[in-house]
């Protein structure tokens, strides 16, 4: 049982360091995607979440970097759980 338990940490910590070096391309381009697919525009969006369009825009396009609480009121916004962003974002991980 230790030995599963040490692989799958083990996996883990390899993923989250391959996917640290692209985080900053990720989160932007997942949170377009998942926008996009709830057909929503940014500024739909910027108002459930409380924040501004340009903002929106600019942390999809990568100009702006995204604070925690600016994540979670996207997050809120989108109706996604952190478990659930965190899986997309390895899956999108896997993707590139």
């Amino acid at each position: 049982m230790r030995l599963i338990v040490r692989r799958l940490i083990d996996d883990i910590w390899h993923n989250l360091r391959i996917m640290s070096n692209k985080i900053e391309i990720l989160i932007p381009k997942l949170i377009r995607r998942i926008r996009q697919e709830r057909a929503l525009s940014q500024e739909d969006l910027a108002h459930k979440a409380g924040l501004d369009r340009t903002y929106i825009s600019a942390i999809e396009r990568g100009v702006r970097n995204i604070t925690i609480k600016s994540l979670s009121k996207i997050l809120v916004a989108l109706e996604l759980d952190i478990d659930m962003f965190s899986a997309e974002l390895m899956y999108e991980n896997r993707r590139d």
